[in-house]
């Protein structure tokens, strides 16, 4: 199955610039809120859910397409449900960039693993500009 394609615009919030998709053109698709928004989130810790190591933060949730949360199908016919996230510390990203079935319009993707056991917890994408984790939610677990 092809991506999930939302009709966007483009949307000034603050000094970021939001999705974002128009007439099928990829344009910038990642906002992260101001930093002093960025200060009054929790610093909780979030954990791989097989083996409790850190994965990521509160503080690194961002909104792609106009979101957090996605939920997404890959060409199996499964069903993903992601958190986007600036940074990821507790990942690897593994293999070559992909374009196949992008779920981000623009973005190419890799599959991210967990680094201390190696569990599938997402995957990273990358533009030409930037990048971020689009990270399973169910492997996810609060500190």
């Amino acid at each position: 199955m092809g991506s999930v394609r939302p009709r966007t615009r483009e949307v000034r919030r603050g000094s970021a610039l939001w999705l974002l998709e128009s007439d099928g053109e990829a344009k910038r698709t990642v906002a992260r809120a101001p930093a002093s928004e960025r200060a009054a989130e929790p610093e909780r810790a979030l954990l791989c859910a097989s083996c409790g190591s850190e994965v990521t933060r509160e503080r690194e949730r961002i909104s792609v397409l106009d979101a957090h949360e996605h939920r997404f199908m890959n060409p199996a016919g499964l069903v993903f449900h992601i958190g986007c996230f600036a940074r990821a510390d507790g990942c690897m990203a593994i293999g070559q960039p992909s374009s196949d079935y992008p779920w981000f319009p623009g973005f190419d993707w890799r599959i991210a693993l967990c680094i201390a056991c190696a569990d599938h917890l997402g995957w990273h994408f990358q533009s030409a500009t930037e990048g971020f984790f689009g990270l399973r939610l169910d492997r996810l677990r609060s500190a």
